[in-house]
């Protein structure tokens, strides 16, 4: 985590989130996947009730670049058994974007390019 510089900075983040939060924070910098302060998620996961590493733990899926990103890589993934080798090269033409939209988006949410299952 990178040190704060000022007292004050560090009492108003600490007096603004729990410590399970602040863990949690730590926690994210440690995976790479939070930049700077480790704390500019928290709000945001909080409103989608992720508070602890356990909680994000659970729900965790996966740091994409976009909800395209996301998409594909659920589905090929997920489905790759699924799709006869006669239709694979469909996989480049579909909209990702489209599939995000009308079906994932229902069973998974993101916080910036961290991705989460309800």
């Amino acid at each position: 985590m990178n040190t704060l510089t000022t007292p004050t900075e560090i009492t108003v983040i600490t007096d603004e989130y729990t410590e399970e939060q602040l863990a949690l924070a730590e926690y994210l910098e440690s995976l790479g996947i939070m930049e700077g302060d480790g704390v500019e998620y928290l709000d945001d996961l909080a409103a989608d009730n992720i508070t602890d590493v356990e909680e994000f733990e659970n729900l965790f899926v996966g740091v994409y670049d976009d909800e395209a990103d996301f998409a594909q890589n659920w589905v090929t993934e997920v489905a790759e058994e699924d799709i006869p080798n006669s239709v694979s090269f469909l996989i480049n033409h579909i909209d990702w974007q489209g599939v995000w939209e009308c079906e994932l988006r229902h069973e998974f949410f993101n916080v910036g390019h961290m991705f989460f299952s309800y």
